[in-house]
């Protein structure tokens, strides 16, 4: 191969170089990096000047509405939030099911509830067996005290997934709540039981076999989770 191909070959590979860090893509990556930087400082209306400015390079990041959305619901803007998911909804259809949850997600963080509960109805539509979508619903119906529905989206999400431990928490702290102490003592044995290293499940025993009078076991359980703990703390 002569200079000039050599001299010819570096020039294409550098054009093609340039074209790279050039191209829509890469130019929306730097301003969603950017933007998520200062919503993270809580420069909220000059983040969502860069998130706009990524969405227009690249309308069809899923990331970027959904960001924009709990970048507008942070800063007190809750129905141009609650319209910027509903947005991506129409330009990204194919993404439904993340969207209707993270939807529901935002409405848990302001605490409306049910609104959450019909979102997270719409994304199960998708996927009626997810364990997160069934859990996250079951947290809403808990923090409405509507334990037995609750109790009915574990149950599914445990059949479903037998070793997704959010849901056997949350079953197990519904169930002390209700006073059903062997059965909540069950869950926290199962969650021990896939990790045995998870300091709530033994905290929570503990309190569970305290209230049934096996008061001794109770402080083993708890002192275990202390340790647990301690030990993350150093780790």
């Amino acid at each position: 191969m002569s200079n000039f191909d050599n001299e010819n070959t570096r020039n294409n590979n550098k054009n093609e170089y340039n074209d790279f860090f050039l191209s829509d893509e890469i130019k929306a990556i730097s301003l969603f990096n950017i933007a998520k930087q200062l919503k993270k400082t809580k420069s909220y209306d000059e983040s969502l000047i860069y998130f706009n400015e990524a969405l227009s390079l690249k309308p069809d990041d899923i990331d970027i509405w959904i960001q924009k959305a709990f970048t507008l619901i942070e800063k007190g803007d809750v129905e141009e939030g609650f319209k910027c998911f509903d947005d991506a909804l129409v330009c990204l259809p194919q993404h439904g099911l993340l969207i209707w949850l993270t939807k529901g997600n935002a409405y848990m963080t302001l605490n409306d509830y049910d609104a959450a509960i019909l979102c997270y109805n719409n994304a199960l539509k998708y996927n009626p067996k997810s364990a997160i979508i069934l859990t996250n619903k079951a947290h809403a119906l808990y923090e409405l005290d509507r334990y037995d529905k609750a109790l009915v989206e574990l149950n599914k999400s445990i059949n479903y997934h037998p070793k997704y431990i959010p849901a056997y928490i949350l079953k197990g702290k519904i169930l002390l709540k209700l006073e059903k102490n062997d059965n909540a003592i069950k869950c926290f044995e199962k969650i021990i039981e896939i990790n045995p290293e998870f300091a709530e499940a033994w905290y929570l025993k503990g309190i569970a076999l305290g209230n049934i009078g096996k008061k001794n076991e109770g402080i083993k359980c708890i002192k275990k989770s202390i340790e647990l703990k301690k030990r993350k703390k150093t780790n």
